[in-house]
């Protein structure tokens, strides 16, 4: 399975669209929030939004579990655990979950990180990229299911597309 990852999106729908395009194969969109609305953008996928500080309330809950392949996958977008200051509430709410991947944005700084056996992804802000980075960004998720595990394939691409220095992960994860 092809996931696309988005977040921070602030009205540039053409940019998510271009990115869940430019991937062949690509089955789901998942956006992190301020203005997750923006993801309905894409008709033809799957689509899993959650709120941010600049949704309007309601827009979308506040966090998502996804199951795939027994991987399970915390999407939320991070304000309400402090994220621009440190990873650690996230962390404990991802234990709490039993997820092995958490998605957020907030920060508009793209991440790729792993602690105590949890992959932290923030795939940057497709309308305004922050922390010293010039270029909107977002990441592609591979999930790759076998027999005796799942093979997970994480990349960060800059809005045209091209693969970014440094923010590649390829982790397994055997089979509970």
């Amino acid at each position: 399975m092809k996931i696309c990852i988005v977040s921070d999106s602030h009205g540039r729908t053409d940019r998510i669209e271009q990115a869940a395009r430019r991937h062949p194969g690509i089955d789901l969109l998942i956006h992190a929030g301020d203005h997750a609305d923006d993801a309905a953008i894409v008709k033809d996928l799957q689509v899993k939004a959650v709120c941010g500080n600049c949704d309007r309330p309601g827009a979308a809950e506040a966090e998502e579990l996804i199951d795939l392949y027994g991987i399970r996958i915390l999407v939320t977008h991070g304000h309400h655990y402090q994220v621009k200051h440190s990873l650690l509430p996230l962390l404990y709410r991802a234990q709490e979950m039993k997820a092995q991947i958490a998605v957020f944005g907030h920060s508009h700084v793209p991440l790729i990180v792993e602690e105590q056996g949890i992959l932290f992804i923030n795939p940057g802000s497709l309308s305004h990229p922050r922390g010293g980075f010039q270029v909107p960004s977002y990441a592609v998720l591979d999930l790759e299911p076998s027999a005796s595990g799942v093979r997970v394939r994480i990349r960060h691409r800059d809005a045209s597309g091209k693969p970014m220095n440094g923010f590649a992960v390829n982790k397994f994860f055997l089979n509970q």
